[in-house]
């Protein structure tokens, strides 16, 4: 009963801060419009109206992020309520265990932007893998070299849905497939991922970082650690270039990116684990924009600073291999 009403708690006010974020992205949308100031043609698109509801905008994703936080202590509680259950891979032999789900929240319009939208993406994470000659990918105590499928959807990027891009090309949906590796040592895990755009950007893409994991109570886990993103140069002309075209038609100057650092930050994940089957993982990040996209025209019309603010449903999956 205690863990059902602490599940309910949660939901109800994720739901409701996702509402007042709609509510700050609706009043800005209302009073957009566009406006050219200054002799030398590169001209600040961003309306009073946005600019003041960009921060208004901000504090409502700080609050969602104390949402998520504040739920890992109500989910503490409700964990010491339950017994400790045994996970699905640790008595098993040949086979496999997936973790298959979705998450969604306020993540930036586009990268560069000073506003928000509401979007999901996949989550799919290999946990165990046994095969029958016995090579074997993680099992037992989570300790030393893990490795994992990588997936990202992005969001596709149109000037008619966003006034200060006016002018510049639409970027398509985009997905991202790869694979990254770690290594735990203790409460400390370092990690790489890489992936491939296959819609949208044919770039490559990657983030590594360092995990610090901490176990307060049965079922919960939370980590926080600082994050480096990079990009090869496909992948930075599409979000963050201005082709000719793109600068005639927009008045915004030229920008051609290299390939290299694309931000810097810091992120936190709360995940508690209902039954060896089903988990909940909340997730806030806070990435500044570095390297050459950082003196991107399109950067220079939102912000260096990126803030998500999501939450996720999973549910593992075990398939047995005969021997």
């Amino acid at each position: 009963m205690i863990f059902i009403l602490a599940t309910a708690m949660m939901l109800t006010m994720l739901i409701a801060t996702a509402f007042a974020l709609l509510g700050e992205i609706d009043k800005t949308r209302e009073g957009e419009r566009l406006s050219i100031v200054g002799q030398a043609g590169f001209c600040d698109r961003r309306t009073p109206s946005r600019q003041a509801a960009t921060a208004a905008q901000i504090s409502v994703v700080a609050k969602l992020t104390a949402v998520i936080l504040a739920s890992s202590a109500i989910m503490t509680y409700a964990a010491r309520a339950q017994d400790s259950e045994s996970r699905l891979n640790e008595v098993m032999g040949a086979g496999f265990v997936v973790e298959l789900g979705g998450a969604g929240g306020m993540y930036p319009s586009y990268e560069g932007a000073d506003h928000f939208r509401l979007s999901g993406t996949p989550i799919v994470r290999l946990e165990y893998l046994r095969l029958p000659n016995g090579f074997q990918i993680g099992g037992g105590d989570g300790q030393g070299w893990s490795f994992r499928p990588s997936v990202r959807y992005v969001a596709g990027r149109s000037a008619s849905d966003y006034p200060e891009l006016l002018g510049l090309p639409d970027v398509s949906s985009s997905f991202e497939l790869g694979g990254g590796v770690a290594y735990r040592i203790g409460n400390i895990r370092p990690f790489v991922d890489l992936r491939q755009g296959v819609s949208g950007h044919s770039g490559l893409v990657g983030e590594s970082g360092i995990d610090l994991i901490f176990l307060p109570a049965q079922g919960l886990t939370m980590t926080v650690g600082p994050r480096l993103n990079f990009a090869s140069r496909d992948y930075m002309d599409a979000y963050f270039g201005v082709t000719a075209a793109g600068a005639a038609a927009s008045g915004l100057p030229q920008f051609s990116p290299s390939g290299g650092i694309r931000s810097a930050g810091i992120a936190a994940t709360s995940r508690f684990e209902f039954n060896p089957t089903w988990a909940i993982e909340g997730t806030a990040t806070w990435n500044r924009i570095a390297g050459d996209p950082a003196a991107s025209p399109i950067v220079s019309l939102g912000s260096r600073d990126q803030f998500t603010a999501a939450i996720g449903l999973m549910r593992r999956f075990r398939v047995d291999l005969p021997e």
